[in-house]
Formats: structure tokens, sequence, C-alpha cells
């Protein structure tokens, strides 16, 4: 099993804990949580980012790494899959949530954060993948071309100190 599979089943284990908790993770510290965007929004957070606005963004901070992870295994052209994938995967814990789990309130918005957060998730794989392809290019066509590797500026060793002519 490779590294990314590890990682992924790891992580989206974290988010079924998270998501699937008989109650909602953040109920413990909503009061401070509302102090602390109060707060904010005195030393100049805008007043239309509110509570409902963070969770949202913290929804798809969530589901970004299980993007990433994902778009990882998947060959390069079916990278699209996440675009399924995500939302489904959000939308089967949503479920989850209205059926057993009487303290959670399943919503269609939290589906959607999700599955946008998979998508970016999925467009960072990409980008790092073309970003390491470029690079292994790069790589390759010096090997080939017998060249050596450009040395740093900051790895040249600097010029000896003159020696002193004078004898004792």
């Amino acid at each position: 099993m490779s590294v990314a599979a590890l990682l992924l089943a790891a992580y989206a284990g974290v988010v079924l804990l998270i998501t699937l908790s008989p109650i909602p993770v953040d109920r413990p510290y909503s009061a401070a949580l509302l102090r602390l965007i109060q707060e904010l929004h005195e030393r100049g957070l805008p007043a239309w980012i509110g509570y409902g606005e963070i969770e949202f963004g913290a929804n798809v901070l969530l589901f970004l790494p299980v993007g990433f992870l994902l778009a990882l295994l998947l060959p390069r052209r079916a990278w699209g899959a996440v675009v399924l994938l995500a939302p489904i995967f959000s939308a089967l814990i949503e479920s989850a949530q209205a059926l057993f789990l009487t303290e959670r309130f399943p919503s269609l918005l939290d589906v959607l954060a999700n599955g946008f957060g998979g998508i970016l998730g999925a467009i960072l794989s990409m980008l790092v993948r073309l970003l390491v392809r470029e690079r292994d290019a790069l790589l390759l066509a010096d090997v080939n071309s017998g060249a050596r590797p450009a040395q740093r500026s900051n790895a040249q060793t600097p010029p000896a100190p003159p020696r002193s002519r004078t004898s004792l």
C-alpha cells in the first residue's frame, strides 16, 4: 500500500470521527468561538464574516486533504473523479447524520463546502504533479546531456587567502 493510500485512510478516519461524533465537535467551544469572532470584528474582521462563514471555510479545509490524497492515488487523467467522489463522501456523511445522530444537523451547504474542498485539494495535487514532472524533466535533460547540475552560488567555496611571502 502506498504512503498516499495510508495517509488517505488515516485522514478519512479522522474526518469520520469529526463528522460522525454524537454531538458537533464545536459545541463545547461555541461560546469561546463566538467571543473570538466578536473580538476579531472589533479588530477589523468584516462584519459579514460570522460563525456560518467560518464553519463553511472549516468544512472546505477539512476536505482539502481528502481531495489532494485521492487525486494522488488516481491516474493523472482520472483526477476529475474527485469532483464526484468528494461530494458523494460528504453526502454519505450528512445522510448518516440525518439518520443516526439526533444531535447533528445535516446540511446541503456542508456537502457543497466539503465537495469544494475536495476539488481544491485535487487541483492542488495536480499543480504539485505538474511541478514535479517539470522538475524531473529538467533533471533528466541535464543527465542525458552529460551536464552537471548547476551549483548554487552560495555553495561555492570562497577563494583562498593570499599567502604571506615573509619568512621567519
